[in-house]
């Protein structure tokens, strides 16, 4: 009973954050990181890369291609690796400035590395342009800790299906998971302010965040919907709109919320990545301009 209880304290202290630096915590870390970064990569392979051709080294002016949605695309990512880069290194016991460099590093050196596998691809090239984009994402958390100590503007996203895919599966999907990193039309980027926090105002709920979201629609290429398939056939969908669409929507900070639950504090810090479909208004450069019940 005694030895049960023994490691259950060991248990316990070892999932706390460290007040010093500690090597296992770190190796565990890094271990865990590139574990995850090369399984990505290979999926990544797969969904991506698996349809191109490789020819010499490139770059590739891709800032007019898919309305910026690849680009905030970039910056979200950058940012998730970057903040939970922060808090694991917080927990190996690396605190301060070395903890934000560190992070920034690991988050920009992560998601640019893909640039090379583009740089390599026939419809692709590298771009000095999402190097921006990984660098602003990462960026803005680094910033933020040293501006407030803490995280008070959050980049947030939310996916949902779309018809399109169907339309140009190569391009955009053929299954769930493609389609969830290839159809930017069902791509929402959001950034979410804590109201509380910028204002200052007491009655604000510490919850409670105001969002901006940007997304595209009718987005069957990068530049227009006209392509030429692998058998030589031309397809022609210039009668669909290429559109923007821009969201002004609630959010819930769940990370705000504690419980005397561990597990579902942890599934709230979770969710802090993800966008709560909560009504709003959506701004859509082709129909106009509605109100939503649910903007996601």
């Amino acid at each position: 009973m005694r030895a049960l209880s023994q490691l259950h304290y060991s248990v316990l202290e070892f999932i706390k954050p460290s007040e010093k630096i500690n090597i296992l915590k770190v190796c565990l870390f890094l271990g865990s990181a590139f574990t995850v970064y090369f399984t990505i990569l290979i999926a990544l392979i797969t969904i991506w890369y698996s349809h191109n051709n490789n020819i010499a080294f490139h770059w590739f002016d891709d800032s007019k291609e898919w309305r910026f949605c690849d680009k905030f695309g970039h910056a979200y990512i950058a940012f998730t690796e970057c903040r939970l880069a922060v808090n694991l290194f917080n927990w190996c016991g690396i605190k301060g400035h070395k903890n934000h460099l560190f992070s920034f590093l690991i988050a920009f050196c992560m998601q640019s590395s893909y640039e090379i596998f583009d740089g390599f691809a026939d419809d692709y090239g590298a771009s000095i342009y999402d190097l921006i984009a990984n660098a602003t994402g990462a960026g803005l958390v680094v910033i933020q800790y040293y501006l407030f100590k803490r995280i008070i503007i959050s980049n947030k996203f939310n996916f949902s299906l779309t018809d399109y895919a169907a339309l140009r599966p190569n391009m955009l999907g053929n299954s769930f998971w493609s389609r969830y990193f290839k159809d930017y039309n069902g791509q929402t980027y959001w950034v979410s302010f804590n109201l509380k926090e910028l204002t200052k105002l007491k009655f604000i709920p510490s919850w409670f965040m105001l969002s901006l979201g940007y997304g595209g629609d009718g987005l069957l290429g990068g530049h227009d919907n006209v392509w030429t398939d692998n058998q030589g056939e031309i397809h022609n969908m210039s009668h669909i709109t290429r559109a923007s669409r821009w969201y002004i929507s609630f959010d819930i900070d769940f990370s705000r919320l504690k419980t005397n639950t561990k597990w579902i504090d942890n599934l709230f810090y979770i969710t802090a990545y993800l966008k709560i479909p909560l009504p709003g208004i959506e701004l859509n450069t082709n129909k106009g301009l509605r109100c939503r019940w649910f903007c996601y």
